[in-house]
Parts: C-alpha cells; structure tokens; sequence
C-alpha cells in the first residue's frame, strides 16, 4: 500500500510490539531504522536518533515516524515495512531536571506501563491507541 494513514498505523503497531519487547528486557533503543521495500523491488533505509535513550512507545514513534517520512519518498507501493531499535542501553535513571517536563515523562510511563498490564492479561487486541483504530 502507499496509503500514509496505513503506513502509520503499520509502524505504530511495531513501535508498540518494540517498545514492550525493550521494556521487557530493560533495555532503552538510542536509534530506530525504518526499512521499505516497495514492489520494483527497491529499499529504502532510514534511521533516527532517540534522546534521551528510551523503551517508552509515546517517546519511540515520533523518531520513528520521521524516519518513515523521509523512507517513503516514492510514490510506488510500499510492500513491507520493518523497524529496527538498535544501540540497545539501559534506561536513563535520571529524571528530567524541569518539573513540567519530569510530569509528562512519568505520566508516559505509567501510561505505557497500564496498556502493558491490561494486553498482558486479556491479550493483544484489548486495548489499543487512535493511530491504530483505523
């Protein structure tokens, strides 16, 4: 497909899956890869660095939704789509310093942190955010 609002809700759903994964792990990714292959057969690769190194799915998708931009810059059928998180590091202990910015950052993950209790015991499909609801 090369439909935008489909390719995101694609990578949106990979960001998800990655994000558990790492926080499963312990792990913070501090760069994602946006891969596209489209039906000539032609790949494109795009990457982006995350700061601070993070496992949360709010703070995964904007590099990785930029990365996706500049991956499809054809107007030919994208046939798959992968998403890499790499430069694996533990997660950042520190808080941010400003108050403003340490609330959203813990409302994130306890945000995060629910939708992951809830898919852990009614499964997968049980819940799940606006740009996957299409």
């Amino acid at each position: 497909t090369h439909a935008p609002d489909r390719l995101e809700a694609a990578l949106y759903a990979m960001v998800e899956r990655a994000g558990r994964d790492l926080r499963r792990q312990g792990r913070a990714a501090r760069r994602v890869v946006v891969a596209v292959d489209y039906s000539d057969g032609r790949r494109c690769v795009r990457q982006a660095r995350i700061e601070p190194p993070t496992a949360n799915d709010l703070a995964l998708f904007p590099p990785a939704r930029r990365a996706l931009d500049l991956a499809v810059a054809r107007r030919t059928r994208v046939r798959h789509l992968r998403l890499t998180c790499d430069r694996l590091v533990y997660p950042p202990s520190q808080l941010p310093l400003f108050e403003e910015e340490r609330r959203i950052v813990l409302r994130q993950a306890h945000l995060v942190s629910a939708l992951d209790r809830v898919r852990e015991r009614f499964g997968w499909q049980a819940i799940g955010v606006g740009p996957l609801a299409r």
